[in-house]
């Protein structure tokens, strides 16, 4: 539970939203079992820094580190809208 919650308070709190964190929160999102550990603050600054991050800046700053089977699927703007969308509904559902 401490990755993710690290990795929510990274997303909330850099000067500039990084995409990798939301793609980590995505990842790390089965692991989740229980709330996590936020404000309603913290959830929604949260919520609104993961649609601030484009596609492309997905693209640029994480595909790259992805093997090349996982580069192939998730060259996707379609899928990167999906992930955001999964990742906010976890943070706003799991810290009620």
């Amino acid at each position: 539970m401490s990755a993710v919650n690290q990795k929510i308070n990274a997303l909330v709190n850099r000067r500039m939203v990084q995409a990798r964190d939301i793609f980590d929160i995505y990842i790390l999102s089965t692991q989740i079992s229980g709330k996590v550990n936020i404000t309603p603050v913290i959830a929604k600054t949260a919520s609104e820094n993961i649609f601030s991050v484009s596609f492309y800046q997905f693209r640029d700053t994480v595909l790259n580190y992805l093997s090349e089977e996982d580069r192939a699927t998730y060259d996707n703007s379609g899928l990167w809208d999906e992930i955001k969308l999964k990742v906010n509904e976890l943070i706003c559902e799991k810290h009620k």
